[in-house]
């Protein structure tokens, strides 16, 4: 599998919990808050993710491809029946584990997501949508020293085994993919999040509970404005050039740096 490389990641939000995160406060939610979310709150940002959790999916009509059937028991674990056949839709297998796991999630811009629009094969970088999410928003100018301040934390707690694993979601098919599926896959339809999660693996709370993973004031290495104001100025370097992440490559005009 090709690498993928961080260029940014980008929090949207609102003012107080851009601040906050600027402050060094990281605030995580477990998997299984997300699966909730819809019954809670608007979720106009799509935060709610029915797949959150899942450890792997299966699709009923590869198991029969492959020979493979579902059978119904009775409770003492006689077979009663093959109900492959009958299963409309996957199959969400999950040990309970990952649904307990605390997750903090960003927007990125990595080499992947650059190729892709450099193909025509998004329209832009940053969709509209994203300001769903708050009217602010808090730059991370250096990917690498953030990464590094979180895993300094995590090292005074090695008696837990706690680390942070970070890592770019990855986009599928619900309804065609098959197989393993874990923390770092979403449904297509969440694609337009270019979503970066930190997974707080070695803890696990409940869906109704959060984290606050406190490190170092990262105003060194941040930028927090307006969203408005991140519409007009934010631009992306790519080959010693700046695009804006707003508008189609195709139509772009870049300015030489």
């Amino acid at each position: 599998m090709e690498t993928i490389y961080i260029h940014e990641v980008i929090k949207f939000g609102k003012y107080e919990h851009m601040k906050a995160l600027q402050e060094g406060k990281i605030f995580a939610r477990p998997l299984g808050y997300f699966q909730d979310i819809e019954r809670k709150e608007l979720d106009k940002a799509m935060r709610h993710d029915q797949y959150e959790g899942t450890d792997e999916l299966y699709q009923p009509k590869v198991m029969m491809e492959k020979g493979e059937s579902v059978f119904v028991t009775n409770p003492e674990g006689n077979v009663l029946g093959d109900i492959t056949s009958s299963i409309l839709g996957p199959m969400k297998m999950s040990s309970g584990y990952l649904t307990n796991t605390p997750v903090f999630c960003m927007f990125s811009i990595h080499s992947e997501l650059l190729r892709a629009y450099e193909k025509g094969l998004i329209e832009t970088l940053i969709g509209q949508r994203v300001k769903e999410f708050g009217n602010y928003v808090l730059i991370i100018t250096d990917y690498n020293e953030f990464i590094e301040r979180i895993d300094k934390l995590c090292k005074k707690y090695s008696n837990r085994k706690l680390s942070a694993v970070p890592g770019v979601v990855e986009y599928v098919d619900t309804k065609t993919f098959h197989g393993k599926y874990g923390v770092f896959k979403k449904p297509l339809e969440y694609s337009y999040q270019n979503e970066f999660r930190i997974v707080f693996d070695g803890l696990s709370i409940s869906s109704d509970h959060s984290i606050i993973a406190e490190i170092d004031d990262i105003s060194d290495i941040s930028k927090l404005m307006p969203y408005k104001q991140f519409r007009k100025s934010y631009r992306v370097r790519m080959k010693n050039l700046e695009f804006d992440p707003f508008l189609p490559y195709k139509l772009q005009q870049p300015r030489t740096i």
